[in-house]
């Protein structure tokens, strides 16, 4: 049965000595984000089943680490709603045993947009969608996590500027796009209290 929670405060809860978290957020089908930015795993080996038919659109697991991890499959099993999973730059799962991770994920976009290949999990085949568990590298290298990294960039409403953080890098440095924002223009990067790189109003 599913779970009919709908937020999780876990700033408090104390993951040093957790060595097995499958199932942890399963089922949780009203969840709309979730935010393990503050998550030690360390001494983690199992994280099977973890988000598996989660509703969550963003998970957030920018502080996973994988010093012991052994097995990832389906973690991310079923979660329809999923589109963005926030990772360190550095987060590669590809050599742990994971089939599955990713099944069924058809809203999944990694940071430089790519998108679900139904093909890498089909019925009656040996699922190889663990393939993209990395932080999306464009067609070259091509993954589902998006780099939680972020950048300070200034836009302007009317005659006033204000600066948001929310703009993540893989979606604007790395890929030379213009951020965007409804109803603002988008002025410059901001860098330490100064403009570094300036483009005109669009």
């Amino acid at each position: 049965a599913s779970s009919k929670v709908k937020e999780l405060d876990l700033s408090n809860f104390d993951k040093r000595n957790v060595n097995n978290m499958n199932s942890m957020f399963a089922y949780t089908a009203n969840l709309e984000n979730i935010d393990l930015s503050s998550f030690n795993t360390s001494k983690v080996r199992s994280m099977v089943e973890m988000f598996v038919e989660s509703g969550a659109e963003t998970i957030n697991i920018s502080s996973f680490t994988t010093e012991r991890l052994e097995n990832v499959s389906s973690m991310f099993g079923f979660c329809w709603n999923l589109t963005t999973i926030l990772t360190s730059p550095s987060l590669d799962l590809t050599a742990i045993s994971g089939e599955g991770i990713f099944k069924g994920d058809e809203n999944i976009v990694g940071g430089r947009g790519t998108t679900f290949d139904s093909g890498a999990c089909m019925a009656g085949y040996a699922c190889t969608d663990i393939k993209y568990a990395l932080v999306d590298g464009g067609e070259s290298n091509p993954g589902y996590f998006t780099d939680s990294t972020t950048v300070t960039v200034t836009f302007m409403v009317g005659e006033t500027t204000q600066k948001e953080v929310d703009v993540y890098i893989y979606h604007t440095v790395e890929n030379n796009d213009i951020p965007e924002k409804e109803n603002y223009h988008f002025v410059a990067w901001y860098y330490e209290d100064t403009f570094e790189t300036e483009y005109k109003t669009i």
